[in-house]
């Protein structure tokens, strides 16, 4: 008689089920990761945006403006006329990113690149949330969590 060499099909078996029950711990932190990462890069586009409309104020010595992705008329929203487009930045919002109750929506720039009022944006993603705030002399920073 001779000897065979391979697996048996109970150990095929078992394997199988050791990777089911890993992936079912794995799934869940994985979202999780994804949805901080959705979050950050949406905070970080944001950002950018208030950046960009801050120093282009300066620039242009014209009033620019950012506005979230969810707005639908952003240069009526600023007050900027439609034949400007080039003073108006939209920032886009990644999948199920939205802003939350209370947020901001857009903000504007005076020609000296401060902000015309402050503003405290909340981006909101499955129950996870981070706080954009641009202050009166046009600091910008960032913080998990709501704004408060």
């Amino acid at each position: 008689m001779t000897k065979m060499n391979g697996f048996t099909l109970i150990e095929l078996l078992v394997t199988i089920a050791v990777i089911a029950i890993l992936a079912t711990i794995a799934v869940p932190s994985f979202n999780s990761i994804l949805n901080n990462q959705k979050l950050n890069a949406s905070t970080r586009e944001l950002m950018s945006k208030i950046a960009e409309a801050r120093t282009q104020a300066v620039t242009l010595r014209q009033t620019t403006g950012v506005c979230l992705s969810t707005v639908s008329d952003c240069a009526s929203a600023l007050s900027i006329t439609t034949n400007q487009t080039n003073r108006v930045y939209i920032a886009q919002l990644e999948k199920n990113v939205v802003a939350g109750t209370g947020s901001a929506t857009q903000i504007a720039f005076r020609v000296e690149g401060i902000p015309i009022t402050t503003a405290k944006f909340t981006l909101t993603r499955n129950g996870q949330s981070r706080c954009v705030e641009v202050g009166i002399t046009g600091d910008t920073y960032y913080k998990e969590g709501a704004c408060t």
